[in-house]
């Protein structure tokens, strides 16, 4: 019978949640229809099948235990209110499943990728022993990613609460500071471990799973924006089609233009020898501290010393370079030592100031490839290489004559940008059609603003598509939340149900309903407190770990890169589902107390 209705409910729960996803597709996509709802291309018959064998399965588990147990009860057992239980539970499955959850929170908390570590170990070391082992490494690790968590926050808890009496050993020791109710509160949580121990678990994992998906997508919108910015390399920024008239030209704008805070002309220059190699590398001229003012980068772009003290040197010195890394790598080159770098202009011999870029991989470290013939470069004879890393190096405006007039824009050919940042709250979409009108000689006038309006409605795919994408995680997040509270909220209702009768008794013998809703909530809100310190911190590891992971170089070789944030809204969100867990059981408590006061009031009227 019970498996019966089980059956029957998996299924309506798994066709509701399957028009239910429908539905919540349409309205993602822009429209929902529901003359189409079935027929609009979304409906995936695998996906659909999945959910509802996935529906049926947990409804028959979650009843199958619970009623073969109480069917198996014997009938003056039933009638007691609290029974304690007769033999202990087995431990060995919770320490499993400790042990293989902890492995994968360890990985998390070290930031380790086991794929990238174990590839790199079969490119080095690689046999045919090393690389089956490191096939089935690399398969643990990856299942585990998934339900390594569920893992160690099940056997912690069950461990911890369910199995032990230290978790009751501590509630006694605080609860004793709050008087004799704290005591009797504290007795009580003895009373039922494994429904403790399934409270915790279930609010630990909802918790650590929603400081996990919000942390993380904290992380990646910064990172969205943190791309665009880049992409665009200031609040503004415009290609000169004659680059000898680029200060000119500068002047105009920042005369005519209200809100531009400073300004500054970037030439990207390439050079086509290095040292004795012979190839291209990038090189971008600017004007130290006009540049640091108006370009948009991260301090941890740069090496060497802090970002301050090379602009410095630049200033002070125009034949010093802030040289890319992979360069540097490849040349062995340290701080302050110094490369000659071989411009169509003529060679330059530059001061290693700092280092620009990312640390390259390790397995591509060595960009420089013989292809094996000689050139005569004036009356130095070379051998010729391909080399230069995927980024840039930076000199000073000054290393070169760039005055108006100067042959060096015929020699060198730059293209010539100009970075401008603006002042806080100015619309960068608006200053950009101002300049637009003034018919100078640009082209290409970007903005962060634009580019960002044109992520958000749709314009730009990559970026429209994650922002899409965090939509959907946080949506999803509400409905897991949700579904906890609720969840929450009738195991309080069920547990304070089945202590009416002690609860009535306590009235009688001359506790005030203020006392019995204060009893009540400190046994429920130590292990909620427990749950939610457990699951933040766990939350947090994880989502540390997934970025650290998504960081290595294998997998992204990029001057941004993601990092781990909490802006004041992830912090708001995440107090907000805590409140929310809180708030759930105590609105449960405070109902069912309340009840138990009214029907006692009533009884004492009636006779």
């Amino acid at each position: 019978m019970f498996l019966a209705e089980a059956f029957v409910i998996g299924v309506i729960g798994g066709l509701f949640g399957i028009v239910g996803g429908l539905i919540l597709n349409q309205y993602y996509a822009g429209a929902v229809n529901l003359n189409n709802l079935f027929s609009s291309g979304i409906l995936n018959p695998i996906v659909a099948i999945s959910t509802l064998v996935f529906a049926i399965i947990l409804a028959v588990t979650s009843v199958y235990l619970s009623s073969r147990r109480a069917s198996q009860l014997p009938a003056i057992d039933a009638l007691r209110d609290y029974m304690p239980p007769e033999k202990q539970s087995r431990k060995i499955f919770p320490i499993i499943a400790l042990i293989l959850g902890g492995y994968k929170i360890v990985v998390f908390l070290l930031g380790v990728n086991i794929s990238q570590l174990f590839n790199q170990w079969n490119y080095v070391y690689g046999n045919m022993f090393l690389s089956v082992a490191s096939s089935g490494v690399i398969l643990f690790d990856s299942i585990m990613t998934y339900i390594g968590p569920l893992l160690f926050f099940w056997g912690f808890t069950a461990l911890l609460i369910r199995d032990s009496s230290i978790f009751q050993k501590v509630a006694t020791k605080i609860a004793s500071v709050m008087g004799e109710l704290g005591a009797l509160a504290a007795k009580n949580v003895r009373r039922n471990p494994a429904r403790l121990a399934a409270i915790a678990f279930l609010i630990a994992l909802i918790i650590g799973l929603s400081v996990q998906v919000t942390v993380q997508m904290a992380s990646q919108e910064d990172y969205i924006v943190r791309n665009v910015r880049n992409s665009v390399g200031a609040d503004i920024s415009l290609t000169v089609a004659n680059a000898s008239r680029s200060q000119e030209i500068l002047n105009n704008i920042t005369q005519s233009v209200s809100g531009i805070r400073n300004a500054s002309i970037e030439c990207s220059i390439n050079a086509p020898s290095l040292t004795n190699q012979w190839g291209t590398m990038q090189v971008r001229t600017i004007e130290p501290e006009a540049w640091a003012v108006s370009a948009y980068y991260e301090d941890n772009w740069f090496t060497g010393s802090s970002v301050e003290q090379m602009i410095t040197d630049l200033k002070n010195n125009n034949n010093t370079i802030i040289l890319e890394k992979s360069i540097a790598k490849n040349f062995d080159l340290s701080l302050y030592d110094t490369i000659t770098i071989y411009f169509a202009s003529g060679p330059q011999q530059l001061k290693v100031v700092g280092f620009f870029g990312p640390d390259p991989p390790e397995d591509n470290g060595n960009n420089f490839y013989p292809i094996g013939r000689s050139s005569n470069f004036g009356s130095i004879s070379v051998f010729s290489y391909s080399f230069g890393g995927s980024f840039y190096s930076y000199v000073p405006r000054q290393l070169f004559n760039m005055t108006e007039g100067s042959d060096i824009y015929n020699i060198e050919y730059p293209l010539t940008k100009i970075l401008i940042s603006l002042e806080p709250d100015v619309n960068g979409t608006e200053v950009a059609n101002q300049i637009y009108e003034l018919d100078l000689d640009v082209y290409g006038i970007n903005s962060f603003d634009t580019q960002w309006q044109l992520s958000v409605n749709m314009d730009n795919l990559n970026t429209y598509s994650d922002l899409k994408n965090l939509e959907l995680q946080s949506f999803g997040l509400i409905f897991a939340v949700l579904s906890a509270s609720v969840g929450t909220a009738l195991i309080a209702i069920v547990g304070l149900k089945e202590r009416s009768r002690e609860a009535t008794l306590m009235s009688v013998r001359g506790l005030s309903y203020r006392q019995l809703v204060w009893m009540f909530l400190m046994e429920s809100i130590a292990i909620i407190t427990f749950a939610v310190i457990l699951g933040t911190i766990v939350g947090i590891i994880i989502a540390y770990g997934t970025i650290s992971t998504a960081n290595t170089p294998i997998a992204i070789y990029n001057l941004v890169t993601q990092r781990l944030i909490f802006p004041p809204n992830a912090i708001a969100i995440i107090g907000t589902y805590i409140a929310l867990i809180y708030t759930s059981t105590i609105g449960a408590i405070l109902i069912m107390t309340s009840q138990y006061v009214t029907k006692l009031e009533k009884m004492v009227r009636t006779r």
